[in-house]
């Protein structure tokens, strides 16, 4: 375990310390889902790379976290990756 300090901006950015995205595998272009747990008057924020987001939602039709909105955005998310890719080209 470490600590890692970061400061949030104006408008809620912030960076990802470097020591942080090596532990976890982040790149540039990963969607990040994060987590955040009430426990014992403590929040515990969990985060998790999402690499692949289409095999993040095959087979989450229960999960009740899942929502429209959450799908949607990911969706979004994938095409316009698409886009600049084919852009690019």
């Amino acid at each position: 375990m470490f600590l890692t300090i970061s400061a949030v901006s104006k408008k809620g950015l912030t960076t990802i310390p470097r020591r942080i995205r090596a532990l976890l595998g982040i790149r540039e272009g990963d969607k990040i889902e994060w987590r955040a747990i009430k426990d014992q008057g403590r929040t515990i924020i969990q985060v998790e790379p999402i690499k692949n987001p289409y095999e993040y939602l095959k087979g989450k039709k229960s999960d009740s976290r899942l929502t429209y909105e959450k799908v949607e955005h990911i969706a979004d998310s994938l095409l316009l990756r698409e886009i600049k890719k084919g852009a690019h080209r």
